[in-house]
């Protein structure tokens, strides 16, 4: 049972990761998008 958690926590902190690290790509592709 403590494995399934484990899993499901590292699960759910790998989605906010990936969400963060998506937001910052777009965040920066559109910056230097405009700066052009």
């Amino acid at each position: 049972m403590s494995n399934f958690s484990i899993t499901l926590l590292v699960g759910k902190f790998g989605i906010v990761r990936f969400n963060i690290l998506n937001m910052a790509c777009i965040g920066t592709w559109s910056f230097c998008y405009k700066s052009y």
